[in-house]
């Protein structure tokens, strides 16, 4: 039976299903919990296949007790970043230190979005617009006083590294 459904059912070949030895049981000598079984699994099937490609998507977990019910957990993981907030700090920056401040967060969000990528948890987009705010911060560095901020540069810049 095993063999069966690994061969002909992706989430429990994927090492995804966890099904009560009861029920398992059951199975072998009652057709109609056979049946249950096998509809389970393939609806599950059509679960994965339709979730699987969206961005997110960390994987799924498929238990059946002993009456043969299907209870169905998928895990989703993303990250994104916080674009009005490095807009707003890109042009809070009155100075070159500030935005060299500035610069060294969005260098530390594209690597985690890079990393997000990596691991299906955002798309190329959320990438993208990284590096965006990271080119026009560095274009913006170049207009700006290589100084010391004034105190009330400081503060608002502090305000805008917080909210």
């Amino acid at each position: 039976m095993t063999s069966y459904l690994r061969d002909n059912f992706k989430v429990y070949s994927g090492g995804m299903t966890r099904i009560s030895g009861r029920f398992l049981q059951k199975c072998l000598t009652d057709t109609d919990s056979c049946d249950k079984l096998f509809d389970t699994l393939r609806a599950a099937d059509e679960s994965y296949a339709s979730r699987k490609d969206e961005v997110g998507f960390q994987g799924m977990q498929v238990i059946i007790d002993e009456d043969g019910e299907m209870t169905l957990e998928s895990s989703k993981r993303t990250v994104s970043i916080n674009e009005d907030k490095r807009r707003r700090q890109i042009a809070a920056a009155a100075t070159q230190g500030d935005m060299q401040a500035v610069l060294a967060i969005l260098q530390q969000d594209l690597q985690e979005l890079e990393d997000g990528y990596k691991q299906n948890a955002c798309d190329a987009a959320e990438v993208e617009k990284a590096k965006k705010l990271i080119e026009q911060a560095k274009q913006q560095m170049g207009r700006l006083p290589d100084r010391p901020p004034t105190l009330s540069e400081q503060s608002t810049m502090t305000v805008n590294m917080l909210i």
